[in-house]
C-alpha cells in the first residue's frame, strides 16, 4: 500500500503537489498475495539465477552451479565466485572462493575458500537434521521457527487491535477541530496566518495517524504471513527427508545464503565455520532444539527402500 504521491498546499486549492517517491508512505503485506513469498522468491531466483553481477564458471554440462548466487564472505559480505583447482594428483574440484580477494587479492580481504563437495555435505546433513523433527515434531518446528524469527514477538492480536482503535479514535477527533478553527477563521476571531499554522499542524497529525493506521493494519497481515511462511518451510524440510544428494532445487527453496568464514588452524588441522540461513527464519541455531537432539541421534528415518520392504513384509 501507497500513500503521499500527491499533497494538496492547503484544503482551500484543488492542485496537488507531486512527492518524491523517496518521501512515500509504502507499507508490505496489507493485501492478500495471489501467491505465497515462498513460491514468488523461488521463481524470481529460478528467473534470475543466470542474470548475475558476478557470474561463476558453468559445470561442464552447462547447468549452473549447486550454490550458485547464494555464498558470501563472512568478513567483506562479497560473493563467492565458482572456480575449480588441482590436488596434488591433478585432480580437477570445484571451490568457491571470495570475490574480493580473487579480484582485489589480501589488502582487501582475507583467503576465505571451501570445496564444493565438503560444502554439500554440510548442507545436506543440515537438512537432514531438520527434516527428521519436521516429519516427527512439524508443529513444535513450526513454534520454535517463528520464535527464531521474531516478528510476532509482542504483537498479538488483540494488542494491535486496541492500537488500531486508539488511532483510529484519534483520526476522527482532528475533524471537529478543523470545523471549529474554520469557524474562527470566518468570525474573524483568528488570523488568516494563524489559521495557516493551525491546519499545517493538523495536517502532518492526520498523514502520521493515517500512517501508523496502515502499519498497524499491516502487522497483523504480517504475522499471518510469518506464519503460513513456516509452515511453508517446515512443509519444504518434510518433502527432503529421504533427500540423498543436494540438488540446486532444494538450494533454493530453502535457503537464503550461506556465510562463509576463513580456515583456521588447530592443533589437529583446520576447521571452518560456515553459517546457513535458511529462508524466511534466518540462521537456526542447532542447540535451540535440546529435547529433540536424542530423537535425531537415536532414531534414523527409514530410506524408502527399506520402508517398502517392511511394507511388502
Amino acid at each position: 500500500m501507497v500513500q503521499g504521491k500527491r499533497q494538496k498546499k492547503n484544503f482551500k486549492l484543488k492542485k496537488r503537489n507531486i512527492i518524491p517517491e523517496e518521501n512515500w508512505v509504502v507499507v508490505k503485506n496489507t493485501h492478500e498475495p495471489l501467491i505465497d513469498e515462498i513460491k514468488w522468491a523461488k521463481t524470481q531466483e529460478i528467473f534470475g539465477r543466470n542474470i548475475r553481477r558476478i557470474k561463476p564458471r558453468l559445470k561442464n554440462d552447462k547447468t549452473v552451479a549447486l550454490f550458485s548466487n547464494k555464498l558470501v564472505c563472512a568478513d567483506c559480505d562479497a560473493k563467492m565466485t565458482y572456480t575449480y583447482s588441482r590436488n596434488g594428483n591433478y585432480k580437477a574440484y570445484y571451490k568457491y572462493r571470495c570475490s574480493t580477494y580473487n579480484n582485489q587479492g589480501k589488502s582487501a580481504c582475507s583467503y576465505h575458500s571451501i570445496r564444493e563437495d565438503e560444502l554439500e555435505t554440510i548442507v545436506l546433513n543440515e537438512i537432514r537434521k531438520f527434516s527428521k523433527i519436521a516429519v516427527s515434531h512439524s508443529d513444535k518446528l513450526v513454534s520454535k521457527l517463528i520464535s527464531i524469527n521474531n516478528r510476532l514477538k509482542n504483537k498479538s492480536d488483540g494488542h494491535i487491535e486496541r492500537k488500531i482503535r486508539k488511532t483510529t479514535k484519534e483520526l476522527q477527533a482532528i475533524k471537529p477541530k478543523v470545523d471549529v478553527l474554520l469557524s474562527q477563521m470566518v468570525s474573524g476571531n483568528i488570523s488568516e496566518t494563524m489559521f495557516k499554522q493551525f491546519m499545517s499542524e493538523y495536517e502532518a497529525k492526520q498523514i502520521s495517524l493515517n500512517q501508523e493506521l496502515i502499519e498497524f493494519k499491516a502487522e497483523t497481515s504480517n504475522a499471518r504471513a510469518d506464519t503460513d511462511n513456516m509452515k511453508n518451510l517446515v512443509q519444504l524440510f518434510k518433502d527432503r527427508v529421504y533427500i540423498e544428494r543436494l540438488d540446486r532445487e532444494t538450494v533454493i527453496d530453502l535457503i537464503d545464503h550461506i556465510e562463509v568464514f576463513k580456515k583456521e588452524k588447530t592443533e589437529n588441522g583446520f576447521i571452518q565455520r560456515v553459517d546457513i540461513h535458511f529462508n524466511f527464519v534466518g540462521q537456526i541455531n542447532y542447540n535451540d532444539f535440546e529435547s529433540l537432539k536424542q530423537y535425531m541421534v537415536d532414531r534414523a528415518v527409514p530410506s524408502k527402500k527399506t520402508e517398502q520392504m517392511q511394507i511388502a513384509n
